[in-house]
């Protein structure tokens, strides 16, 4: 794939980092964008084969809410700490999400930026043609999730530990976009990465 004219981006990067935000901005340059968390949540809907081989996989108490539909809140408690039941959710919700991917890059025949956090710990950056991580200092990843989560400083970062580092993923990407200033400036850089891959 790699020595046909690039088409498909695949976009990762931290927790918190701004990969939604840079996402975005491909977008109004004319890309098609999915996002592969979107694609997961779909995956956890009630009913579908995913929900049940979760279900089965796991207790329903500590999982489920009490209208029988996933809690994402008492999953995402469970798998930071826990690798192995990490592994698992993983295992199950992986080979769904990637299915969808596909999918997608064969319906548009423009350029495609898969959004994927864990495009590199996954291997599916071998199914890109570039790759593009956005990355931020710790603290910056740290103050962000705090705002948006409201998660104490200890369990933001046992969520950033459970990837892969910045620094080894800006080691394996083709580009890096520094989203720490203001969004004119990553746009700018956004702009750059598109005429560089594509000029």
């Amino acid at each position: 794939m790699r020595n046909k004219k690039p088409r498909v981006i695949g976009l990762t990067g931290g927790v918190g980092t701004g990969k939604t935000t840079v996402a975005h901005m491909f977008k109004q340059l004319g890309a098609k964008v999915v996002d592969s968390d979107r694609l997961a949540h779909k995956a956890l809907k009630k009913g579908t084969p995913t929900y049940k081989k979760i279900c089965h996989a796991f207790k329903p108490d500590s999982i489920l809410n009490s209208s029988g539909s996933l809690n994402k809140k008492k999953i995402a408690a469970l798998i930071f700490n826990n690798a192995r039941k990490k592994k698992i959710l993983e295992s199950i919700i992986h080979p769904f999400v990637f299915l969808e991917l596909s999918r997608f890059i064969k319906k548009h025949k423009g350029v495609c930026v898969l959004e994927v956090p864990l495009l590199f710990e996954t291997g599916f950056h071998r199914k890109v043609d570039k790759t593009v991580v956005v990355a931020v200092s710790q603290k910056i990843q740290i103050d962000r999730l705090k705002k948006k989560t409201g998660l104490e400083t200890s369990e933001i970062k046992k969520r950033i530990k459970s990837q892969m580092s910045l620094a080894e993923k800006k080691k394996k990407a083709d580009y890096v976009i520094r989203n720490e200033r203001t969004l004119s400036n990553t746009q700018k850089q956004v702009k750059h990465v598109w005429e560089k891959i594509f000029n």
